[in-house]
């Protein structure tokens, strides 16, 4: 398994920009705490996963922001795949807000959908809610508001599946990670 400083490591190879750093890092604790969390109420996750995937969820921002490619979900799946992190790069492709409207790409496993949600409550580098954040994704995209709003419907069913088994509030995820 990957260390996290190897992980970040790779931030430094691939250039990921500082924004999408402190991004990642928030994600991660997101992540991290609900994967523990999940353990502790006796739910199989495997959380040095979650923590080196969470940190590398973005791998392939940069060059889809130097417009060298045209998802980086999938830019960062083929980063994963090349640096022989196959479980880090599977759970990679599945972060996307809109992998949730294909069934082959929905996340399924608890690594993937601790990730995936964890990705969704964070707005650069601040926890939000759902709604805010599927607000930003419209505003930032608008040509696929449908789809994004069909996504967060997916969003909120993992939230609920979260947070149902580990017995806490989502309005209360920010102060808890705080």
């Amino acid at each position: 398994m990957i260390s996290r400083k190897e992980c970040m490591k790779l931030w430094d190879k691939y250039k990921m920009p500082e924004n999408v750093r402190a991004h990642s890092l928030i994600v991660n604790k997101i992540a991290v705490f609900l994967a523990e969390k999940l353990a502790e109420k006796g739910e199989e996750v495997y959380i040095d996963l979650v923590d080196t995937a969470s940190l590398l969820h973005d791998i392939g921002k940069a060059r889809e922001i130097e417009k060298k490619a045209e998802s980086h979900v999938a830019e960062g799946y083929e980063i994963l795949q090349k640096e022989n992190l196959i479980s880090q790069a599977i759970i990679c492709r599945k972060h996307g807000s809109l992998c949730a409207l294909d069934p082959t790409s929905r996340p399924k496993t608890w690594e993937e959908k601790l990730i995936f949600y964890a990705d969704k409550r964070v707005l650069h580098d601040k926890i939000v809610s759902i709604k805010e954040r599927l607000k930003d994704a419209n505003k930032r995209y608008p040509k696929y508001t449908k789809q994004e709003r069909k996504a967060f419907e997916f969003v909120e069913k993992v939230e609920k599946e979260i947070f149902d088994k580990i017995g806490i509030k989502p309005e209360d995820l920010k102060k808890m990670i705080s």
